[in-house]
């Protein structure tokens, strides 16, 4: 009987605490819309926000206070997922956000190590205990999915994607209408 090999998720020989910038998307479990739905409103599309949504906004809103190397670029919260843009490795001398300090969990504190894997594994341990407490069903993907943005042009790329998703979402591959093509890329 041969070892278990499980596929890589990161870049080798690369240490996610590095100074640069992340795009990040995390789905929840079996792409559930425990988020909301996407809606016409006005000349534009909006996500119909959950209870949920609205939680995991305060605590997104929030990394650049507990993680004080991690700078906010771009985000957005989609019915069964997230993406984000962080800057990592830099440290905020100015905050850009102006949004007072929420209590949280206990559990949602900076740990020692602020790589993208622990913000990431904090962010979804907050939205979990809170669901748990509140008592709604929520669950995540087990992984999430990173890329390192290597240059201005992809940079702008990425974020006019992001600012664009809600728009998008009848095409897009993490909406269950096209589970059939999300199979096809990244298997169950």
């Amino acid at each position: 009987m041969g070892h278990k090999t499980t596929k890589q998720y990161r870049l080798q020989n690369r240490w996610y605490d590095e100074e640069s910038y992340y795009f990040l998307t995390i789905c929840t479990k079996n792409r559930i819309n425990y988020f909301g739905k996407i809606e016409a409103k006005d000349s534009d599309f909006v996500l119909i926000e959950t209870p949920i949504a609205v939680k995991i906004a305060e605590f997104i809103k929030n990394i650049p206070k507990l993680y004080p190397n991690a700078q906010l670029i771009e985000w957005c919260v989609m019915p069964n997922h997230l993406h984000l843009i962080i800057l990592l490795g830099i440290e905020n001398s100015k905050n850009t956000f102006s949004i007072p300090i929420l209590k949280l969990p206990k559990k949602f504190k900076a740990a020692p190590s602020q790589s993208i894997s622990v913000i990431i594994g904090q962010l979804k341990k907050a939205l979990t205990v809170w669901c748990q407490t509140e008592n709604y069903e929520f669950g995540w993907q087990a992984r999430f999915h990173d890329h390192v943005i290597r240059n201005e042009k992809s940079l702008h790329f990425i974020q006019e994607y992001i600012k664009n998703n809600p728009k998008t979402w009848g095409e897009d591959i993490f909406n269950k209408i096209n589970e059939e093509e999300y199979l096809k890329r990244y298997g169950s």
